[in-house]
């Protein structure tokens, strides 16, 4: 029953929704339609609500598995978190505050009935994205890749030979670029939705209320306002992010994210800058095919052949490839 059919979980955990797939060894998703399944995720909520929702999205994707060995669970997760653990350490954020503390690989477990050393693996949200992408994206192939996620904030990871590196030649303090210096703040602040309606306060005051996606629409409609607010930006995304890219030298420097929907409007000067090696996600499911891959890193690692089963594969509480109730006997 093992072998080719295996799959792995993977999971893109943002704050207001789930990304998740069955990931087959070779980063291919299983399922109907392109296999990508989207959740909507209450992260605000109490504990218990927050928990109950990840175990909705598990069950639900060992549902779609059908008869298919389900063989770990791989999740990109924001942080900060202790992706070793697998315990998160939100707080203050207004998303998963509740389950600060909580020790995941614990709670899943023991609600899906599993084996102690069934694997649960965490990763860094960005760093999925990264692996994603240099391993079946866009950056296919090149061997130094540098990513960053725009959105609510800026992420970033670095990859080297298909592997996350924090530390290196050119690679930032945690192979991380949020909390590097930037205009007497933090980049973070600039390189994010932030930075843009920040801009945008100073740029129009009347139309403050307006959010990314009007002021891209604006611009493409072309409203002169918002066409100067992304030149802007652009400015500042190449004043920010040239350097850090300079100094790691990326065959590919890769955008992803909400915001990078609207590379059209602000990638320009960047790609200008780095001779043109910028290029920006089409896949989706990027974070999910990365932080499924570490499963399958892993396997490997123990030595199961990458087409098929890690050796804790299907012992324990699983029953057919399906999570147990744990309440019930048996």
């Amino acid at each position: 029953m093992c072998a080719d059919s295996a799959v792995v979980i993977g999971l893109d955990v943002g704050g207001t929704s789930v990304k998740a797939g069955l990931v087959a060894a070779d980063g291919g998703l299983v399922g109907r339609d392109d296999g990508l399944v989207h959740f909507p995720m209450a992260s605000d909520q109490g504990r218990e609500a927050v928990l109950a929702q990840f175990d909705r999205v598990l069950r639900a994707l060992w549902a779609l598995a059908g008869g298919r060995p389900v063989v770990g669970i791989g999740v990109g997760m924001p942080g900060p978190f202790d992706y070793t653990a697998g315990v998160s350490l939100i707080r203050g954020l207004r998303k998963y505050d509740s389950i600060c503390g909580v020790n995941l690989k614990d709670d899943w477990r023991r609600r899906l009935g599993l084996d102690v050393e069934f694997p649960i693996r965490f990763i860094n949200d960005a760093a999925a994205f990264a692996l994603g992408e240099s391993r079946y994206g866009v950056a296919r192939g090149k061997r130094r890749v540098m990513a960053v996620t725009l959105g609510t904030g800026c992420g970033g990871a670095f990859v080297v030979d298909g592997r996350i590196v924090t530390e290196g030649e050119g690679v930032p303090r945690r192979g991380e670029v949020y909390h590097l210096p930037f205009r007497g703040s933090i980049l973070d602040e600039w390189v994010s939705r932030r930075g843009i309606l920040r801009l945008w306060q100073e740029i129009d005051p009347g139309r403050a209320n307006w959010d990314v996606k009007e002021l891209a629409d604006a611009a493409r409609s072309g409203d002169p306002a918002a066409l100067r607010l992304w030149e802007e930006w652009a400015a500042v995304l190449a004043d920010a992010l040239g350097p850090v890219a300079e100094a790691f030298r990326p065959d590919l420097l890769v955008l992803g994210g909400r915001i990078a929907r609207s590379a059209d409007l602000f990638a320009g000067p960047l790609a200008a800058r780095l001779g043109g090696r910028v290029a920006v996600a089409a896949d989706p499911a990027a974070g999910v095919r990365g932080a499924a891959s570490l499963v399958w890193d892993a396997a490997a690692a123990a030595g199961a052949p990458r087409r098929g089963c890690p050796p804790t594969a299907m012992h324990g509480g699983l029953m057919d490839g399906r999570p147990q109730d744990p309440t019930s006997p048996g």
